[in-house]
């Protein structure tokens, strides 16, 4: 970070989003997967937070503790780092209830904004 350009890590919401949804596309992908061993990936995996991922989070986890602490309101521009590891925390908490990595909660809570989408 220190090699940035000045200004160039006032982002830091986005560049972390976009790449966790590189790795989470490449992850999907068998090939890619199998090739590279991506599974070991499955545990390390962030949730990037969204209003859809939000939303489903304080639904899903309205009573866990670690979900208490979640930010309002979220900006993947103006995500922080104290921010992002409270909604990993609650990620964490919600996907071991499901029996689940928490990198599928971003699939569960976008199917289901889709539902909803599609009912309206």
């Amino acid at each position: 970070m220190k090699r940035f350009p000045p200004g160039a890590t006032e982002n830091w919401g986005a560049a972390r989003k976009a790449i966790n949804v590189f790795l989470e596309n490449a992850f999907y992908d068998r090939f890619l997967t199998r090739k590279y061993k991506l599974e070991r990936l499955e545990d390390f995996l962030e949730l990037p937070p969204d209003s859809n991922v939000m939303r489903g989070l304080k639904e899903d986890g309205a009573d866990l503790d670690a979900c208490k602490r979640l930010p309002r309101h979220i900006s993947i521009r103006d995500l922080k780092p104290k921010d992002n590891e409270a909604i990993q925390k609650c990620a964490k908490e919600v996907a071991k209830r499901k029996g689940i990595a928490r990198i599928y909660l971003d699939l569960e809570y976008w199917r289901h904004a889709e539902k909803e989408e599609m009912g309206k």
